[in-house]
């Protein structure tokens, strides 16, 4: 949901912002405040990957040996056993990465209705009947899609 209104936001916004006039400007202005939002979520996901896997495969190989032979009381590898720092940590990671995704549908959804209008001469009640009915129809074409190859 925040992802559907944020594209329509960012447009003016970035175009009052940079003083951009003209079609071509505010293009630009949307497309460099969008290149900002990658660059720093890039930034953000290669400082927070760690650098050495290999004591976290090694941490997950082990917990999967012991998966069939110990309860969830007794499984350090449960949410439950995580200490409350680790959770919150997981939290807030889970929901940058939700926000990133809000951010990028956001972003394409604008880029998509700019180049249907500029490119293609399409009207604007078109294109939002067009960029609406792709979001609208995802989820069901998605489920049918999976009962098909289930």
């Amino acid at each position: 949901p925040l992802g559907f209104g944020v594209g329509a936001l960012a447009s003016p916004l970035m175009t009052w912002a940079l003083n951009a006039t003209g079609t071509g400007a505010g293009a630009a202005a949307v497309q460099y405040f969008c290149t900002a939002l990658c660059l720093l979520f890039t930034g953000l996901v290669v400082i927070g990957f760690p650098c050495n896997m290999d004591e976290l495969v090694t941490a997950k190989e082990t917990c999967d040996a012991r998966f069939t032979e110990i309860t969830d009381e007794e499984d350090d590898c449960a949410m439950e056993s995580l200490s409350v720092g680790k959770r919150q940590a997981i939290m807030w990671q889970s929901m940058a990465v939700t926000v990133g995704r809000c951010i990028f549908v956001s972003a394409l959804e604008a880029a998509t209705a700019f180049v249907l209008e500029v490119e293609f001469g399409w009207s604007t009640s078109l294109i939002g009947m067009a960029v609406g009915l792709t979001f609208v129809l995802a989820l069901p074409l998605m489920l049918i899609a999976n009962m098909l190859t289930s």
